[in-house]
Parts: C-alpha cells; structure tokens; sequence
C-alpha cells in the first residue's frame, strides 16, 4: 500500500537553484582552486562563469537532478545567466538586469528576447520539470551607482517589456535578489504591481539581501551582537514591509553550521509581525524546516554537493504533495520565551565570508516554533534539547521536525526529545521528521479497530507498524527508534540523510 497520492499537482512554489551547484562547478574547473579564490565576489565571479548551457543541459547537466521530483518543482537559473561572461558587478554593475539569456551562454537560444527565453523555458519543461525560473537582479541593465537609476516612467517602460516576455515565454518564476534597487522598497511593490496586470500567472519572490548571521560581527577577536534577528537593527521591519506586498519571501542568505537557528528566528521574527499577509516564506535550502512549519523551500544541494543529503529533499517535496507550504495569513504562530543558542567556529575554506574566519560565531532562535498548534511540552534529558518545530496545514495534517543542534566546530547533537502531538482525526496523515525518543499521537476519540502504517517518504510502500506502538484508548505512542528505521529505509550507502517518514491510522479489516 502507499500511502502517497497516486497524481500529486505540486502547488508549492518549490524549485531547484543551480547557485550552489555553480560555486561547486567553479571550484573544480578553476586552475586557482585555494580557498581564498572563493571568497565574497571574488567566488561569486567563478560561480557566475559556471552558468552555460554545457553545465545546464550537457550529459549531466544540472537540468537532470531530482528525476523522481523533478515535476513538482521549479528550474531556477541563478545569478549569471543573462550578462557576458566575466561579467564583474564590483566594476560594471550596469551590466546586471537584461533578462535576456546571454548568446555565448546559451548558444542555442538564439533571435529576439522571447524567443531566447521561450527557447530556455522549453528546455526545462523537456527535462520534466515543472516551470522555469530566472533570477532577477533588481535594476534594469544600466542602472548602477555612476550612471544612476531610470526615471520611473522609463522604469515602467522597461519592466512592463521584460514582464511581457516573461508571460509569451511561459517564465513561472522570478527570484529578485541583490542590485541598484535592492533596498528600494517602493520599486519591488511596482514591480509586482506591473505584474499583477501584464504577467498575472508569475510567481515573484522578493528578499532583503543580508548578512549570513544575525545579529553578529567581530570587534577584537570577541563576537558582539546577540546573534537574534528580531531587534537587529531596522532590518525585521524591513523585512516585513517586503514581504508584506510579495507572492513569496526568501529569508535570505546563512552559514550552514548554523542554518537552523539564523533561518529560525528570521521566520518567527516574520510570523509575528505579519500575521494577515497572504506571502509564503521561502526558507531557501531547509527541507524539514519547509515541510514542518509550512514554508516554501528553494533548494540548493545537489548531486554535485559534499554530504548533500538527497533523501531529505525527495521527503520534504513528497510531504508537500499531501501539505502544501501555507501563507502567513493561514498560520497562528506560537514562539517560545527559552531560546535555542548554536555556535560554530569558522576557518580558511568553510565560507565565503571571510569577516569570520578564525572565529566563533553564535546564533539563537525559538526553543520551540509552531503553527496552528499552539505550544507545545518536550520532555528531553540530554544537555542540549533540539529545537522542536510543528504545524498543523490548513488542510488538518500534522508535521513535526526534531532540529538537530550545533555547538562547536565539528559537534552535531541529535538529541532526542518525547513530544506529544494532538490529531484532529484519524484519517489526517503525520509527518515527523528528525530523530525523536517518542512521538505520542493524540486523538479526540479512543482508537478502536485501527492499525498504524508508516512510510519513508522517499519509497512507495507503507508498513504495518502496528506491533511496534503502544495504543492506549486514544494515544498512539510511536518509539523513535521505529521512527527512525522506518524513515530511513531509502536511503543509499552514501546518503546521510535524516528520517522523513509518515505516519497515518486505517481501518484493520
């Protein structure tokens, strides 16, 4: 039995982005491959020069990872893909915003704009995926700090055109990021305002373009700043004014040492103050923090990557199928008071951002997140609890992830906590992610008649797990040693990925 729909329509604005996967291209075919070649711009050039029809459509290509997924998502062709190579910002920033797929790039997309572009969105609807996606520097192509901006009639003139584009190429999906007007908030609000009427169908997803860490810099050798987003200077209600207004807002930018918390307190930060906004969080590369909170997820490992952990994605995506992410609007958030702090050092070659290496740097969040299921008890006795996240989708289906914690350069903690989870009824499906001691699932009316299947959300087939619970009137209580064989069957000798599994009651006749 499967417990996963037969024709999943994947509605979540999930993609693929190929910015990882370009540094990692850059890396291996420089001549120069030290470490400090891939600091701040200086990487940034190299990943930007990996962005070529050969790395995207040649025998395996980029166009070709997630074969089993791959429909459910959007392509995102990240920063390069419409400027010359070598193209430099630092000395011609103008050159950013054409949208128009760059010939020595792409030498098969060739004649005017639309067909450039309509010839790019036909080769990744080829490759089985569900949409194309651009990204978008927010300035138009000549634009910078020495030519200055466009008057805002001229502006219009120029967005209206490339929207119009966008609509007869069938692009799905912008991802506007860094540029002249990225602070600007009133130029992102126009630009969705021309879109709602020139390009109606395409998904816009704005940012505020941040530093990797909250809250945190380096004064002789000691971390100052209290590693918290709410309260880092204007930057939250910066955040929100963006968000306010967008189809989707990426929480930007981390260190992956400490993903958890930085992406964490930027989303419990957004959550509060805004808590009637129809956006979808986008929290970039975090697949269990997507799935288990509802956000969108923009996916950046890959096949190429060092430990990239695949399985985590195929679960998180599969998840979304049954729970799509939800907007702000739709989700009563609930933050607790006890924070989670994760530190981790830095050195020459883990980062690009180079203002921390040689340093310790700490981030902290919500002890416990949720959404829609209020606070919730964890009883964990090791020193350093996980960060516990939950939700309840609109549609009555319940997540939970058990976040692993961070202290230390190489100390991964995946401490295991007892948590008890109330279900609004039996036929709403479970996905719990992470490791757990316990889960206990609580429903409104005693359990009789029922068994308890469990499927790794990466394989097509559930088990019987009945024999393995404790059923007691009308608490399911599921051992995380269960939880963790079960949502770890498909992973490959070489995939380290967490447990990702679902967990549903039917009938035993």
């Amino acid at each position: 039995m499967n417990l996963l729909p037969p024709n999943p329509k994947g509605v979540t604005p999930n993609y693929y982005c190929t910015w990882s996967a370009q540094n990692v291209i850059g890396q291996q075919k420089s001549f120069q491959a030290q470490p400090q070649n891939f600091l701040g711009d200086q990487g940034a050039m190299l990943a930007r020069d990996a962005m070529t029809e050969a790395n995207i459509f040649g025998p395996d290509g980029l166009a070709y990872q997630y074969p089993e997924i791959r429909k459910d998502l959007f392509f995102v062709l990240d920063d390069g893909w419409d400027v010359p190579m070598g193209a430099d910002p630092s000395k011609e920033m103008w050159r950013f915003g054409s949208l128009i797929p760059d010939a020595e790039r792409f030498p098969s997309c060739q004649g005017t704009p639309v067909e450039r572009l309509t010839k790019l969105a036909q080769m990744i609807h080829r490759a089985g995926w569900k949409g194309l996606g651009i990204w978008v520097a927010a300035q138009a192509m000549g634009e910078d700090s020495q030519h200055g901006a466009m008057t805002s009639d001229a502006s219009d003139a120029y967005w209206i055109e490339r929207l119009r584009w966008s609509n007869q190429a069938e692009i799905a999906y912008w991802k506007v990021d860094w540029g002249t007007h990225a602070d600007d908030i009133p130029w992102r609000q126009r630009l969705c305002a021309l879109r709602d009427k020139e390009a109606p169908n395409l998904i816009i997803e704005h940012c505020l373009c941040l530093p990797p860490v909250n809250n945190a810099w380096i004064e002789n050798g000691i971390q100052k700043g209290n590693g918290r987003f709410a309260g880092w200077r204007d930057y939250p209600q910066r955040a929100a004014a963006i968000a306010s207004f967008s189809d989707a807002f990426r929480t930007y930018d981390i260190l992956n040492p400490l993903y958890a918390p930085s992406t964490l307190d930027r989303a419990a930060e957004l959550f509060r103050m805004l808590p009637g906004s129809s956006c979808i969080l986008n929290c970039e590369d975090a697949p269990y923090i997507g799935a288990s909170l509802g956000l969108a997820i923009g996916i950046m490992r890959s096949s190429l990557s060092k430990n990239a952990r695949l399985q985590e994605i195929t679960r998180a995506i599969r998840w979304q199928n049954l729970a799509p992410a939800f907007p702000l609007k739709e989700g009563q958030a609930y933050a607790s008071s006890e924070l989670a702090e994760d530190c981790c050092s830095f050195l020459e070659g883990d980062t690009w951002y180079a203002n921390i290496l040689g340093h310790t740097i700490t981030q902290a969040c919500p002890q416990i997140l949720t959404r829609n299921i209020g606070p919730l008890h964890m009883r964990c006795t090791e020193e350093h609890a996980p960060i516990l996240l939950a939700s309840k989708h609109p549609n009555g289906a319940v997540a939970a992830f058990s976040v692993p914690r961070r202290m230390g350069r190489e100390q991964v903690i995946l401490s295991r906590a007892s948590v008890s989870l109330p279900i609004e009824a039996p036929d709403k499906p479970v996905g719990l992610f992470g490791y757990w001691e316990s889960i206990t699932l609580i429903y409104p009316e005693p359990i009789t008649g029922k068994k308890v299947l469990a499927q790794d959300l990466a394989s097509d087939r559930a088990v019987d797990i009945t024999d393995g619970c404790t059923i007691h009137e009308n608490a399911v209580c599921l051992p995380g040693e269960l939880l963790a064989a079960v949502g770890t069957q498909e992973n490959k000798a070489e995939d380290a990925s967490a447990p990702g599994l679902m967990v549903s009651l039917h009938s035993a006749k």
